[in-house]
């Protein structure tokens, strides 16, 4: 399991990997010890985007987790996940995006060391408005309930953010 997780989450039942036509996808863990779950986690992750980046069929590395690397949102990005992830993304050239949760809302950066980032929470909770901080890499923010669709050919992925319901903490409308 991841380092320092719980007993319930042991058995590398915390994080995991699989491939979905030409896509790689690697969760991440919560970190359970600090930064260095996400270290340990990445030392691990390592050998996973390695293998995805020498495999020809595949085209693309996706990461997800629940904590986001960059937001603007209730939750701010946690520093230490995206020194990890920029530092893959550096190496890997498939690896292309990032989806997390955690805050409440929608939100896409440009892409950060050749990673986009996408929050994607606005969707079986109450949204968290207000934004907390900008960020000039960011792309689209929207406090809306929304969910993700993502169409993967093998010359490119296609993320569309779906809305939702209106909501009374909408700072957006959409049809």
């Amino acid at each position: 399991g991841a380092l320092g997780s719980p007993g319930p989450g042991c058995c590398d039942e915390d994080w995991s990997w699989f491939d979905a036509g030409g896509v790689r996808f690697i969760s991440y863990p919560e970190p359970y010890s600090g930064a260095s779950t996400w270290t340990a986690w990445a030392s691990r992750a390592d050998a996973i985007m390695a293998a995805a980046q020498s495999n020809p069929s595949i085209n693309y590395i996706v990461t997800f987790g629940h904590r986001p690397a960059y937001s603007t949102g209730f939750h701010l990005g946690e520093a230490s996940l995206a020194s990890v992830l920029d530092s893959l993304g550096d190496k890997y050239s498939k690896y292309v995006l990032n989806l997390n949760g955690h805050s409440h809302d929608y939100e896409r950066f440009q892409p950060i060391h050749r990673i986009t980032h996408i929050t994607t929470g606005g969707g079986g909770s109450a949204l968290e408005p207000p934004w907390t901080s900008t960020d000039p890499r960011t792309a689209v923010r929207a406090m809306h309930l929304e969910h993700l669709r993502v169409d993967v050919t093998g010359t490119g992925m296609r993320i569309d953010a779906i809305c939702g319901p209106p909501t009374s903490q909408d700072d957006v409308s959409c049809a």
